[in-house]
């Protein structure tokens, strides 16, 4: 009769264990995921204080409209033009970073309009061990919240919503 209960214990504590584990991973997955989907830049949110650029006025217009497909499976840029870049099976890393870190990029954080003092930071690597960095444009990208990134790109954030 003891080694039943234990051994009833022992499933009843596996059947926990693994329903929290398996809560647990399904949480994270949903938070990983949450950029995945099709995003339009629509604005300019902040630009360098220091900005080199001579035809600014070209290049944030040149941007807007552009749109960024991020999935498991690949990550494209559609430029406005209609020219398509695509990179296929991306690994992304996230990490978070504060406010001050971001303030390293040498935006005014404040005309991001951000409601947390962290935010996620995503980086588009071409191998699972994060070592080679993908370097086209979409790569580095911010989650604002579910319905919106910040994409870094030519010393500016821009504002990409999701298009549903």
């Amino acid at each position: 009769m003891k080694r039943l209960r234990i051994l009833a214990f022992s499933a009843v504590f596996i059947l926990v264990v693994g329903s929290l584990y398996y809560y647990a991973r399904a949480e994270q997955n949903e938070k990983e995921n949450t950029f995945y989907g099709k995003w339009e830049i629509v604005r300019c949110a902040a630009k360098t204080f220091i900005s080199n650029w001579d035809n600014e006025d070209e290049i944030i217009e040149s941007s807007l409209s552009e749109i960024y497909i991020y999935s498991e499976q690949s990550m494209e840029n559609i430029t406005s033009d209609g020219y398509v870049t695509t990179i296929k099976n991306p690994y992304y890393k996230l990490t978070l970073i504060t406010l001050e870190e971001l303030s390293g990029y040498r935006i005014p954080v404040k005309d991001l309009e951000l409601n947390s003092n962290i935010i996620t930071k995503v980086k588009v690597y071409l191998d699972k061990d994060f070592k080679k960095k993908c370097e086209y444009v979409g790569s580095t990208f911010f989650i604002k919240d579910k319905d919106t990134l910040l994409l870094l790109t030519n010393g500016a954030f821009f504002e990409m919503k999701r298009v549903k």
